[in-house]
């Protein structure tokens, strides 16, 4: 299966270009992935093991605001790559036949940015001021979203194309710092569970992999 993340992103881009508006917001993010997979356990009646993998993520996102309140909603789509290291692709004897190469992600995600410290209290929200500038900065952001991932191994030839499909849920929270009126530079940290709807096929099982991406988002609009 092979995902075409850049031709969705372009199409994402260009109806935000023509749908903006004085209350939106467009924004392109770049993060590190702490990958911890779901590894079922060698030893039978093991709990499974938590194996930290590292990637990166990419994602564009369209928000509009609820004006006069400090809330930001709307869609993020996706795209992820985990370089997996040593995890080990085994027959039904046990016998290692090669290792999981790269898992491959794409999805979308309903984002929610609210600004806690200034819920309910603002005509221009998020805006800067540098006396409240926590109050008007400051967001904390839960997450729900949808996730197809696709397993490559080393050799190629040695499992069944193994691809899964996930409902994720999960908080991040960041802080924007200004660069002009309408561009945003928020750091920020997310963490997200993800639900399995179909079995892993190397496995034979429903696996709840979970991740933690560190990075920075770039926004612009009002």
């Amino acid at each position: 299966m092979s995902f075409r993340p850049l031709n969705i992103f372009t199409l994402v881009f260009l109806i935000s270009c023509f749908s903006y508006s004085a209350n939106a917001q467009f924004g392109i993010s770049i993060k590190h992935a702490f990958d911890y997979e779901d590894i079922p356990s060698a030893v039978p009646n093991q709990t499974n093991e938590r194996s930290l993998q590292h990637g990166g993520v990419i994602a564009l996102d369209y928000r509009v605001k609820i004006v006069d309140y400090g809330v930001n909603f709307g869609p993020e789509i996706f795209a992820k790559m985990i370089r997996a290291k040593g995890i080990p692709v085994n027959d039904v004897g046990g016998i290692e036949l090669g290792k999981v190469k790269e898992i491959r992600s794409f999805g979308i995600n309903i984002p929610v940015t609210m600004y806690v410290f200034h819920f309910n209290q603002c005509d221009e929200c998020p805006s800067f001021k540098r006396k409240n500038f926590l109050k008007d900065n400051f967001f904390i952001q839960p997450v729900i979203g949808y996730e197809i991932r696709n397993w490559t191994t080393d050799p190629t030839a040695i499992a069944e194309d193994i691809i899964e499909h996930f409902i994720a849920g999960g908080i991040g929270a960041g802080v924007n710092i200004m660069a002009g009126k309408i561009i945003r530079i928020a750091p920020i940290v997310q963490y997200k569970r993800n639900f399995s709807l179909t079995e892993n096929a190397l496995y034979k099982t429903k696996l709840q992999p979970s991740i933690l991406e560190v990075g920075v988002r770039v926004g612009w609009g009002r």
